[in-house]
């Protein structure tokens, strides 16, 4: 609202493989005219092979810049695999400018990945995500469904 972009992306530590993605989050400063950006979560795995940076989706909620809603198939702050070994939609906010993230899991789903987290604008909801649910295989073989969360 202010005019300073913010940014989401992701990263891969170990490179060509895409089996350690990261998320990152960008700020413009203004004052510096520079760019700061730093690590907020553990991305997981590639989506599929043969495109190792398709991570499940990372998303800033327009309304509130410090919140943003990942998709994951490990936990967020340690990378180690999750107890379903799907892709699970997370809420991640910051109260202190990105140095800390606190992650909320939404979704608990066991046999179908949760992918694509995306907000709607002017949404004034506590928690409001829309993203794909079900089985994607690559960009051109897929079968999902639109799911969400709304919470006053």
């Amino acid at each position: 609202k202010q005019g300073n972009p913010v940014a989401a992306f992701i990263n891969s530590v170990d490179h060509a493989k895409g089996n350690d993605l990261r998320y990152r989050y960008a700020r413009f400063d203004p004052k510096s005219k520079k760019w700061t950006q730093q690590q907020i979560a553990h991305a997981g795995t590639h989506l599929y092979d043969g495109e190792n940076h398709y991570a499940g989706g990372i998303t800033i909620d327009p309304d509130d810049i410090n919140t943003v809603y990942i998709s994951t198939d490990v936990d967020p702050v340690t990378g180690k695999p999750n107890a379903s070994g799907r892709y699970q939609i997370f809420q991640g906010k910051t109260t202190d400018q990105d140095k800390t993230w606190n992650w909320k899991q939404l979704t608990f789903d066991a046999d179908v990945d949760n992918l694509r987290p995306i907000v709607p604008r002017n949404h004034r909801h506590k928690i409001c995500a829309i993203w794909f649910q079900g089985r994607y295989d690559t960009y051109t073989n897929f079968e999902t469904k639109v799911m969400g969360i709304i919470e006053k």
